[in-house]
């Protein structure tokens, strides 16, 4: 299980945030996300369940051509909100890009859902740009990058959000790029 503590400008207050995620041989996954507020005790969570396939590249021969993180991934599955109490159905895929032989990477993500309980449609569409850099000190390693999500949210509005992140080893700093900020520390 992935653990960290987050502090946010909005909150102010301090988070445990966790992650686990179960994969099976078949590509099934069940991952939970959430976290407890530690002035509360308050829990909140996410969850998810599908099934993801890889795209398979053929050559110009038609022959498949070997695996790697950059295929295309696809999958379908349900996803459920504590806060909200509602579940929704939907289809994903992501795509990673290695730009230039380095360390700099393109991820490209889509996600359709449906709430079978509201009938509305949402999604939201991702391109996010991010640089490693390797023995930036001594002891340390930074990567850096900044993306965009474009919410297409129950009413059809297009909504973007801007982000970007600094990271040094168990040390992240968020931003919208606008008034909002966090800090987080992986446990």
């Amino acid at each position: 299980m992935e653990t960290q503590l987050t502090f946010d400008s909005k909150a102010k207050q301090l988070n445990l945030a966790f992650k686990q995620r179960f994969v099976t041989d078949s590509n099934f996954q069940l991952k939970i996300t959430g976290g407890i507020n530690t002035k509360t005790g308050t829990v909140q969570y996410q969850g998810f369940l599908g099934k993801f396939f890889l795209a398979k590249p053929r050559s110009s021969s038609g022959y498949s051509l070997a695996a790697d993180k950059k295929q295309l991934r696809i999958g379908a599955g349900v996803h459920y909100d504590s806060a909200s109490e509602q579940y929704q159905v939907g289809v994903t895929a992501r795509k990673n890009l290695q730009l230039g032989g380095s360390e700099t990477w393109l991820k490209l993500s889509q996600d359709a859902l449906y709430n079978p309980q509201t009938q509305k449609p949402s999604g939201v569409g991702t391109a996010q740009l991010s640089k490693s850099i390797f023995s930036f000190t001594d002891t340390q390693d930074v990567r850096v990058l900044v993306g965009c999500n474009a919410v297409i949210n129950h009413n059809g509005d297009i909504v973007k959000a801007p982000y970007g992140q600094i990271r040094e080893n168990n040390w992240s700093l968020n931003t919208t790029f606008k008034n909002d900020w966090s800090i987080q520390y992986d446990l």
